[in-house]
Formats: structure tokens, sequence, C-alpha cells
């Protein structure tokens, strides 16, 4: 046997133990911890909802409301549909359809209440810069 065939063969039993070694060294991503996180995200998005249903300040509302589609953008930033669906055990797209419809209702709650909303004289509100 040529040197260049007994270095190709190192090599390739090299890269081949280094794959093997990393499969059992490295720990999966969806371990225990990491599971309870995103189940975490997912209560904390339906308790912000639920939140921002029994707000009767229109501002307090859409800081919750904004806070439950920030943690559902993380969430679907994070894992694929089918994942997200086990987390929310069962539609995530309807989960996140139910607070989007709920955003542009307190959206246009807050643009009917503008108005009213105290601000320092000679200040102006640009409504369409925000939405």
């Amino acid at each position: 046997m040529d040197s260049k065939s007994r270095n190709a063969i190192i090599v390739t039993v090299s890269i081949v133990i280094i794959i093997i070694l990393t499969r059992f060294t490295i720990p999966k991503r969806n371990n225990a911890a990491v599971q309870s996180k995103f189940s975490t995200l997912v209560e904390q998005a339906k308790h912000w909802h639920f939140v921002a249903q029994q707000d009767q300040n229109i501002l307090m509302a859409l800081v919750h409301i904004n806070t439950a589609l920030c943690k559902l953008h993380t969430l679907q930033t994070l894992l694929p549909t089918a994942e997200l669906n086990r987390y929310c055990d069962g539609n995530f797209q309807q989960l996140q359809l139910q607070i989007q419809n709920y955003h542009q209702k307190v959206l246009q709650g807050f643009e009917e209440a503008a108005p009213q909303i105290a601000l320092p004289s000679g200040t102006t509100v640009d409504l369409y810069w925000y939405i």
C-alpha cells in the first residue's frame, strides 16, 4: 500500500470518528429545558392576549397585545410549523390569527381614542406611522 492510499484511509477514518463523536457529545437542540421554554412562550402569548382583552385602557391593551405578538413571532422564528402546532396543542396559525385580529381591533380602537389621549400642547400624532 502506498503512502497516498494510507493517508487517504487515515483521513477518512478520522472524519468518521469525528462525526460519531459529535453525534454523542453535542446535546440535542430540543432537550427538556428548551422544550419547556417554548411551552412557556406559548403560554405567555396566550396570557398577554387574555390580558389585552381585559384591559379598559386602550394604550395598555396595545402594549399587551404587542407583547403577545412578539412572543408568537419569536416562536415562529425559532421553530418549524409542525413543532409550533405541537407546542400550541392544536393549530398555531389559528392562535396567531386570533391574536392578529385582536391586534387590528385594538389599533382601530386606538385610532378612535387618540384624540382623547392627553398629550402636551403642540404635540401632533401621526397614527399611520405606527401601523
